[in-house]
C-alpha cells in the first residue's frame, strides 16, 4: 500500500513548484501532460498524460491516489522483466514472453499495492462507493485497454 511519506513528498513537489495555489494535481491537465510529472503508460514510459485514452484521464481524476500508486509499479516491472528475459528475441519485449510476463508482474503489484478506496486513510467524497484494490486494478486496466488514446 501507499507509504504516505511517499505520497506526501509528491503532492509537495507539485505544491512547490508554479502550480501552488492553483488546483489539485489530478485536475491539472496542463502538468499532468508533462511526462516528467505523471504517466500510467507502461507500454511508453516517457509517453504524457495526453496520451492516455480518455476513460483513463477520468480514473486518474476519479481515483488519484491509486494512479500515483500504479505509477510507482511501471519501473520495476520493466526492471523484473529484464532481470527475468534479458533482450529476448525475436521482439525484444514487445509481444513476447517478457511483454506478457511484464504486464502480469504490473498488475501482480498493482493489485498488491494499491490502496482501497473507502478503506484508507483517503476517504471517498460522499456518496461514492468502496472499492478494493482488485477493482480499481480492473478499472485501470480495462481503461488502457478499452480505445484508442485520445
Amino acid at each position: 500500500m501507499i507509504n504516505d511519506s511517499d505520497y506526501l513528498i509528491f503532492v509537495d513537489s507539485y505544491n512547490n513548484g508554479f502550480n501552488a495555489g492553483t488546483e489539485v494535481w489530478w485536475e491539472n491537465n496542463i502538468w499532468l501532460n508533462n511526462s516528467n510529472n505523471f504517466n500510467l503508460d507502461i507500454e511508453n514510459g516517457t509517453g504524457p498524460y495526453d496520451e492516455l485514452t480518455s476513460a483513463e484521464k477520468a480514473l486518474v481524476k476519479e481515483f488519484p491516489v491509486q494512479a500515483w500508486e500504479i505509477k510507482q509499479n511501471i519501473d520495476p516491472a520493466f526492471a523484473m522483466a529484464q532481470i527475468k528475459f534479458g533482450d529476448y528475441p525475436p521482439n525484444y519485449g514487445l509481444n513476447d514472453k517478457k511483454d506478457a510476463f511484464r504486464h502480469a508482474f504490473f498488475n501482480a503489484l498493482n493489485t498488491r499495492d494499491v490502496t482501497p478506496r473507502g478503506i484508507s486513510p483517503y476517504p471517498p467524497p460522499v456518496g461514492w462507493p468502496p472499492y478494493t484494490s482488485a477493482q480499481i486494478v480492473t478499472m485501470f486496466a480495462n481503461a488502457h485497454e478499452s480505445e484508442v488514446p485520445v
